[in-house]
């Protein structure tokens, strides 16, 4: 990665490797799903972690095998 323009082709090539091994599901973005009794200050900071790793929030405990679910049982121990 030498030049700008160098480092344009090298993201845009990790881009593109990323879309393919989505668009043939070598690679799931996950699905996290929040108990309703998370604390809301602890809830965004959550939300905000899975956003950063691509992840996204679904409303449905029951979903598909491949995905991962993150129950936060025990708030307190997490958020300290």
């Amino acid at each position: 990665m030498q030049s700008p323009s160098r480092a344009d082709r090298n993201i845009e090539m990790f881009l593109n490797v990323e879309k393919a091994l989505i668009q043939n599901k070598c690679l799931v973005m996950p699905q996290v799903y929040i108990r309703p009794e998370v604390d809301k200050n602890l809830r965004e900071k959550v939300k905000s972690v899975i956003n950063d790793h691509h992840g996204y929030i679904t409303g449905n405990i029951n979903i598909n095998i491949g995905t991962f679910i993150i129950l936060l049982a025990n708030v307190e121990s997490i958020a300290s």
